[in-house]
């Protein structure tokens, strides 16, 4: 008996392909046998890929399915994190490509970035060479564990046939006002003196690059305004699985905060003429008392203080005032201690640096506004509760002017988007050469220019390979494109998560030289199905393509907001690690054990052991060209797939006990194969398997099996027609983890004519179909109500793919007790439904809060209406 694996077209290959064992079926799958027949089929598979990426056919004729991973810095090597994660995506995309999808399974290099410039100053080598040599070598890595990779859609975000696009999508989003530059307090690295999004530094404020401890400093710098779609972004969670996205959407719900106010822009001059006006942005809950507004405060860690630099009393005056977005009014500004300011960060500073004082909402705002002699208007009327004095607002229930105070600001540009007090705008700005340059210019006459689109790509100049300061540079000087006259460009580069924010879009047209991508193809390829990647890296890149998103649906561009259905987290990979008292690690060469204990062998000292990320600076990293040269690319791509939940963090070893289990696997199918030709090579009598005792033993237990995690027929008793075909889908349902095992086994055995009908004996493994499920076995298919099953029922599992909440409601509605275990009317409870292909599907109802009922009331209102 087999232990099957427990894993969830057209080809240009003749039927009579030979196998590398044609001949003679070696006994023992060895190390050495599987590199064999890995380098006879490796050509095979890639044309096999190529052949599918270059059919235009199937692009028309099937359902797509993007699974998408998250592709490569290129540092040099694939390290095993990489390799595991594009090994699950190369499974997913080769299962569904047998399914009968058409599968969009893209790859390329995210090349831009402080490390290679860093690299090849160090090699006294440009960045682009430094960059693309990396790429050959991982390309060259990707390919050698035969990935299924449509390599026609690569791109790298280093060539400028990519970052003009980039470009494009900077200036549309100029356009619209969510590209803004303003001065900020940002993390300053003094080493390698760029500023660092809060991502970059760790829990010692130290640099995730260079070490440096992370400086405060005051710049002018480009934002892209995360607070135009905080509310946005937040709603549309509620559309993300809980199942896929837990995580993240807890991270990203903290970072939002709760979306209950906006900012008010407002223009702010300085007395002093020689200070730069600027604006004054300020969260309040109530913009609809904008007209009640007596003066504005700020704490001492306002931005304006630094610019004042100046001795200023707590309650005192500034010498600056903000203009009133309506009235225009001057109103003074006011500093004030940090009590006043709400909540605290982690810093211990309030997240609020500036706040709006209207004294007819606050009491202690009132006094402080009539002791220093300030103007001010009551704004409701109290026995109505409407608005008065209060311009075009007057007249509406002050709770219910809101939304229109917000619609307001957002006219004339001035603030109003819904946002939280917390969420702080994107910074994109670079101080470094090797990052895609802001395509903005600067004239005396003109001010802000932006570069015309048929000017684009902005391109990087080449320079003196240890000093890349673009200010330095002859590119730095140019003509306005207004009027002609002296003007310089903006030496900013963009922060690498803007180059990885949209990336997915150009894969679906990336030959495209008119636009980022067509529409017309996003409309019918959007959004990613399932998406791959480690969480450590993912967080940040998340948030802000989920903000490109639902820009560009706002642009018409996108069928949805969101740009991924599924995410895979995948857990970290980790290495054993040895380290003295001091904190110094060890390589595990220098290390001894003795008595249960590790000691360092040239010192002797007592090690502490454990496991922690890979990396060089640990000496814990494992390469794995060193497991594809010692087993094998197959075995590697097990190996790293079993033992682990992708999700979870492994602790990598390479134990005996784990690459005799994976290697025995690998033994047990080639055994069967061996066996199987043989039989069929005599006189294809039928010879009994197991005995009496032994079939009805295992039978049961096969059974579910092999229906509910492998999807296909339970084990028959004798070597049969009904066997033969057996030992084939398992082969097939193996071939996505271990295509050239599997390629060789399969065209071992397709020369039998007992295959004639069963399989197209032309297809090589990898391009037959996928077995499907039999007809009458049944999956569980619960009821929760609360969190409580209260009914079960069964279903097909080839009926759950086409399984939505209405047609699952109606499932248990039909059964006879279905109102006694729900107690209470549909309309009380949330609906969600559950569903883990071929094993059980949930349908989930859970009574609805207050605030869900009340917005549930209002909807069938303006229904009504």
């Amino acid at each position: 008996m087999i232990r099957l694996l427990n894993l969830s077209s057209f080809s240009p290959f003749s039927i009579f392909n030979r196998t590398l064992y044609h001949k003679t079926w070696p006994k023992e799958f060895t190390y050495e046998s599987a590199r064999a027949l890995e380098n006879y089929w490796r050509p095979q598979l890639e044309e096999s890929q190529a052949s599918y990426s270059n059919n235009s056919e199937i692009k028309e004729k099937l359902p797509k399915k993007y699974v998408l991973s998250m592709f490569p810095y290129p540092s040099g090597r694939l390290h095993l994190g990489h390799v595991r994660v594009y090994t699950l995506s190369d499974v997913l995309a080769r299962y569904n490509r047998m399914r009968g999808f058409y599968v969009i399974h893209p790859i390329g290099f995210d090349s831009f970035g402080l490390p290679a410039e860093n690299a090849a100053i160090e090699r006294n080598i440009e960045p682009d060479v430094w960059t693309d040599s990396n790429v050959d070598y991982m390309r060259q890595q990707l390919k050698e564990m035969a990935f299924s990779f449509d390599w026609n859609r690569e791109l790298s975000t280093c060539k400028s046939s990519y970052y003009k696009w980039t470009q494009h999508l900077f200036l549309q989003l100029y356009e619209k006002g969510v590209a803004v530059k303003k001065e900020a307090l940002v993390n300053w690295d003094p080493v390698d003196k760029t500023v660092l999004a809060n991502e970059q530094i760790d829990e010692n404020g130290k640099s995730w690059r260079s070490g440096a401890l992370v400086e405060k400093k005051i710049l002018k710098q480009w934002f892209i305004k995360s607070s135009a779609y905080a509310k946005s972004l937040m709603d549309a969670m509620d559309s993300l699985s809980t199942e896929d996205w837990d995580k993240v959407k807890n991270i990203q719900k903290m970072w939002i905060g709760n979306c209950n106010g906006c900012f008010v822009d407002f223009d702010l001059k300085y007395e002093d003429n020689n200070l730069e006006n600027s604006v004054l942005s300020v969260f309040t809950e109530t913009p609809q008392a904008i007209y009640g507004v007596s003066h504005v405060n700020i704490n001492k860690h306002h931005i304006i203080m630094n610019n004042l630099r100046t001795d200023v009393q707590e309650n005192s005056r500034l010498p600056c005032y903000a203009i009133h977005p309506f009235t225009k009014q001057k109103i003074p500004v006011y500093l004030r201690n940090d009590a006043e300011f709400g909540t605290l960060n982690a810093q211990g500073v309030p997240y609020v640096d500036s706040k709006l004082a209207v004294p007819s909402l606050n009491e202690n705002e009132k006094d402080f506004a009539s002791e220093n002699g300030l103007d001010f208007k009551s704004i409701i009327d109290l026995s109505n509760g409407k608005l008065i004095n209060s311009g075009q607002f007057n007249g509406q229930i002050f709770s219910e002017a809101f939304e229109q105070a917000t619609k307001e600001l957002l006219k004339i540009n001035h603030g109003g988007f819904i946002t939280s007090d917390r969420l702080n705008d994107w910074c994109i700005s670079r101080q470094r050469y090797w990052g895609c340059p802001i395509p903005l210019i600067y004239c005396d006459n003109c001010k802000v220019v932006p570069v015309p689109y048929d000017q684009l790509p902005v391109e990087l100049p080449k320079m003196d390979k240890n000093h890349k300061n673009l200010k330095n540079s002859t590119w730095h000087h140019t003509e306005c494109p207004k009027c002609k006259g002296p003007a310089v460009r903006e030496t900013d580069t963009m922060d690498t998560f803007m180059d990885s924010s949209w990336y997915y879009l150009r894969y679906l047209d990336v030959n495209n030289q008119n636009e980022p991508f067509d529409t017309k193809k996003a409309m019918k390829e959007m959004p990613v199905d399932i998406y791959i990647g480690g969480v450590e890296h993912a967080m940040t890149h998340l948030f802000v393509s989920r903000l490109i998103c639902h820009f560009l649906y706002d642009q018409n561009k996108l069928p949805e907001k969101e740009p991924f259905k599924r995410f895979i987290a995948m857990g970290m990979v980790k290495g054993e690690t040895y380290k003295t008292k001091n904190g110094r690690y060890v390589p595990s060469d220098n290390v001894i054990k003795k008595d249960g204990k590790f000691f360092c062998k040239q010192t002797d000292e007592e090690l502490s052991v454990d496991f922690e990320k890979m990396s060089k600076s640990k000496l814990n990293g494992i390469d794995p060209q060193y497991m594809i040269q010692k087993y094998g690319v197959d075995f590697t791509r097990l190996f790293l797939l079993s033992f682990v939940h992708p999700k979870s963090d492994r602790n990598f070893l390479l134990s005996s006990d784990m690459i005799n289990g994976t290697l025995g696997t690998l033994q047990k199918l080639w055994e069967l194969v061996g066996t199987a030709d043989e039989e069929l090579n005599k006189d294809g009598s039928k010879k009994e398997i197991f005995n009496e005792q032994e079939y009805k033993s295992l039978k049961t237990e096969l059974y579910k099996t092999r229906n509910s995690q492998l999807c296909m027929k339970y084990p028959v008793k004798y070597y049969d027609e009904s066997y033969y075909k057996l030992l084939v889908e398992t082969l097939i349902i193996a071939s996505p983890v271990i295509p050239h095992f599997t390629s060789e086994c399969w065209s071992k055995l397709k020369s039998h004519q007992v295959y004639d009908k069963l399989f197209d004996r032309k297809k090589i493994i990898v391009d037959l179909k996928w077995p499907k499920v039999d007809s009458d076995w049944l999956v569980d298919f619960n009821l929760n109500v609360n969190g409580k099953k209260v009914l079960t029922s069964k279903i097909s599992p080839n009926d759950l793919e086409h399984l939505n909440c209405e047609k699952a409601l109606e499932i248990f509605k039909s059964i006879q007790n279905f109102e006694q275990k729900v107690k209470n009317p549909i309309d009380n409870f949330e609906i969600s439904l559950n569903v883990k292909p071929f094993l059980k599907a949930t349908l989930n109802l859970n009574k609805k809060s207050n605030r869900s009922k009340e917005m549930t009331t209002e909807t069938n209102e303006n229904d009504k209406e």
